[in-house]
C-alpha cells in the first residue's frame, strides 16, 4: 500500500513538473508566431506603399526583443503592436507639377480634416474650392501662423523658405513643422501624424522644393529581409506547437499504461 501511494506521488510530482514545461512551451510558441505575424504585417504594408509619396517606413518594436530573453506571450503582443517610423528623406523626384511640394530635409506638412490637424511629408495638392490645396484624402494645407492656404492663381511661386510669391508679391507662407520629440507622434498608416500640438514648432532649417516630391524611404531589399526573418520564426514557433503536440500525446500514453 505504502509502495503505491509514494509511486502515486512520484507520478503527480512528474505529471505536475511536464504540465508547467508544456504550458511554458505553448506559451513561447505562440509568443513567436503572434510576433512573425506582426511583423509581417508591418512589411507588408511597408512594400505596399513603396509608390506612396512620402511614406516612412515603419518598424514593429517586437524585432528588438530577443526571443532568448524567452519572452512572456502578453510582453511580446504588447511590444508588436507598437510600432516605431524612419524618417529619414526619401529620394526626391522632379515632376515639375506647381502644386507638387517636397521638404529638403527635417519638417512636415500641417493639413486639417475638419477640426483635427495631421503632419505629413506627402507633398502631393490639388486646387479646389476658394483657391485651397487639398491632398488626396481630403486635407487642406495649413499656412505658416494657422488658416487653410489659399491660392489665387495656380501659376504662384513657391521660394525655398514657403514663401508665395503671386505677381511678384508675397501673400502667404506655407507653414513647416517639426516635433520636439519624434516619439510622440502617433501615426496613422505612414504618411499622416498626430502629436498634440505642444510638442510641435516651427522647422527652423526645411527647403521647400517646389515641381518635386518625395518618394516613400521604403527599402524593398531590407523588407524581403525582415519576411524572410518573420517566415523563418513562424515555422520555428509551428515546430514547437508540433513538439508540444507530440509530447503530450507521449504523456497521456505512458500515464494511461501505468494506471492499467
Amino acid at each position: 500500500m505504502f509502495q503505491i501511494i509514494v509511486c502515486l506521488y512520484i507520478a503527480t510530482v512528474i505529471f505536475s513538473a511536464l504540465n508547467k514545461l508544456m504550458s511554458d512551451l505553448i506559451e513561447i510558441a505562440g509568443a513567436i508566431l503572434s510576433a512573425s505575424e506582426k511583423k509581417l504585417e508591418v512589411v507588408s504594408h511597408n512594400i505596399a506603399n513603396t509608390g506612396t509619396s512620402g511614406y516612412k517606413s515603419q518598424s514593429s518594436f517586437s524585432e528588438m526583443i530577443s526571443l532568448s530573453d524567452t519572452p512572456s506571450l502578453q510582453k511580446t503582443n504588447e511590444a508588436a503592436t507598437m510600432r516605431s517610423t524612419d524618417f529619414s528623406q526619401g529620394r526626391l523626384t522632379q515632376t515639375n507639377s506647381p502644386l507638387d511640394f517636397a521638404i529638403s530635409g527635417t519638417g512636415l506638412f500641417k493639413l486639417r480634416g475638419g477640426d483635427d490637424f495631421y503632419y505629413s511629408r506627402q507633398g502631393h495638392f490639388q486646387m479646389v474650392e476658394g483657391g485651397r490645396l487639398m491632398t488626396a484624402q481630403g486635407l487642406y494645407l495649413q499656412q505658416e501662423g494657422g488658416g487653410d492656404l489659399v491660392l489665387g492663381t495656380i501659376a504662384a511661386q513657391v521660394q525655398p523658405d514657403g514663401t508665395i510669391l503671386e505677381n511678384g508679391l508675397p501673400t502667404s507662407r506655407i507653414g513647416v513643422y517639426s516635433p520636439k520629440n519624434a516619439d510622440a507622434l502617433t501615426t496613422m498608416g505612414g504618411t499622416l501624424f498626430r502629436s498634440d500640438e505642444a510638442n510641435i514648432e516651427n522647422a527652423s532649417n526645411a527647403v521647400i522644393r517646389q515641381g518635386v516630391l518625395e518618394a516613400a524611404n521604403v527599402a524593398v531589399a531590407d523588407q524581403m529581409t525582415l519576411m524572410m526573418g518573420s517566415i523563418r520564426e513562424a515555422e520555428t514557433g509551428s515546430r514547437l506547437v508540433q513538439t508540444y503536440d507530440t509530447l503530450i500525446g507521449q504523456a497521456i500514453s505512458t500515464f494511461g499504461q501505468g494506471s492499467r
